[in-house]
């Protein structure tokens, strides 16, 4: 009842603020009417003031998500074992890592590369964790999750040299904790273009990341070790976007971990970097969505609907009081965020408050979980000293402990 009352007098609030004379709102206002009725609530508003046909605005959440995400081939051709290559197995500590390679689910698609990590001692099912890297070179974003490097290391020496990050190596991380991982290469960057070079059946780079990651689950699955209902997915920036994504499409994944992967079109289409000539992201991933906008002043779906869409399922987010990676050294006391991080920063936590009503709607309240982290960072050891994504894992994922010798 108090939950029905809230969202009441959060629809009456909305209502009286931007309805204006002409009947329109503001872009601002679209996006939160879009986002209430993804709980239940304001979809007449919505229906009235939101400037999309009716044919688009009745369309389930996935066939408006392909509208930018652009067509894909219409055949899937399904794993085949006997395309399967496997490397080496290299004994790393306590976990054992093995290079994989895989047919795609495309005709002509590229194979897909990605390390494959388990505990050196592992004698039952486990849960498995696909474990997807940030925004990087992706010849090396997969060395960066499994933890395949040395110290000092440099990542891309001809484009853009810096050091790995080993905040973000989960999936060597997870394997220690007693997962069986998939670390898998896909496009996150501007200068991996001949990596995947696009076949002319996709129109951008997300929906032929989300047909590979769909095949990395496929992978998994087969694996005789993997506790095939445990399956979760974990990632950050880049990483944690394509995870909210590929969870959309993919119920398989039972439990999901996108730290500083979550923002809305509106601030991101504003975003200064973006607008530059040198700023990837949107305009590479979903190349249709300038045209849409232009033609529509308004897109077919927000990440306000994504987030509703994954419950009851446990969805862990982190959200950046401070939308740049944290300085090196980090310094003893932080400054202050600016008055646009805060602004970005209470937009996202208000999408993150309608996740929360639907949560709570379907009787799933503590299966949603938000941390508010002060950069932009996988909240780890030892800034984080809990290791709350990972904790989130382990109690969702009902980790079996590694068998003892």
């Amino acid at each position: 009842m108090v939950l029905k009352l809230a969202q009441r007098q959060r629809t009456k609030e909305i209502f009286t603020r931007t309805v204006a004379r002409d009947c329109s709102l503001r872009k601002s206002t679209r996006r939160e009417f879009l986002a209430l009725a993804t709980v239940g609530i304001g979809a007449p508003l919505r229906f009235a003031c939101i400037p999309l046909p009716s044919a688009v605005r009745n369309l389930p959440l996935k066939e408006r998500m392909k509208m930018l995400l652009g067509p894909a081939p219409s055949t899937w051709l399904p794993l085949d074992p006997s395309k399967t290559t496997r490397g080496k197995e290299v004994i790393d500590g306590d976990v054992i890592r093995q290079c994989v390679t895989f047919n795609s689910p495309d005709e002509q698609g590229t194979p897909i590369q990605a390390y494959l990590m388990r505990p050196t001692v592992l004698q039952k099912s486990a849960p498995a964790v696909l474990c997807l890297h940030q925004t990087d070179c992706q010849k090396h974003g997969k060395e960066e999750a499994a933890g395949v490097f040395k110290e000092g290391d440099q990542q891309c020496p001809a484009l853009k040299p810096h050091p790995y990050d080993s905040s973000v190596m989960y999936a060597k991380r997870l394997a220690q904790r007693g997962y069986i991982t998939l670390a898998p290469g896909y496009y996150a960057d501007m200068s991996d273009a001949d990596y995947y070079p696009l076949k002319h059946a996709y129109s951008g780079y997300f929906r032929l990341n989300i047909r590979h990651l769909v095949r990395c689950v496929d992978f998994l699955e087969n694996e005789k070790l993997v506790a095939k209902d445990r399956v979760g997915c974990v990632g950050h920036s880049a990483g944690g976007t394509h995870a909210l994504y590929l969870s959309v499409f993919d119920k398989r994944i039972r439990v999901i971990v996108s730290c500083s992967g979550f923002g809305t079109f509106e601030t991101y289409l504003d975003a200064t970097w973006v607008q530059t000539a040198g700023g990837s992201g949107l305009r590479t991933y979903m190349p249709i969505i300038d045209q849409f906008y232009k033609e529509n002043k308004c897109l077919p779906f927000e990440f306000e609907e994504m987030l509703p869409a994954l419950a009851p399922r446990p969805l862990f987010l982190s959200i950046p009081l401070r939308p740049q990676a944290p300085p090196t050294p980090r310094p003893a006391k932080l400054p202050d965020p600016s008055d646009n991080d805060r602004f970005v920063y209470e937009v996202l936590m208000k999408s993150v408050d309608y996740a929360k009503h639907r949560y709570e709607h379907l009787g799933a309240g503590k299966c949603i979980e938000v941390l508010t982290t002060e950069y932009h960072e996988f909240p780890t050891n030892p800034v984080y000293p809990s290791d709350p994504a990972y904790n989130f894992l382990d109690k969702w994922l009902h980790r079996a402990a590694p068998a003892t010798t």
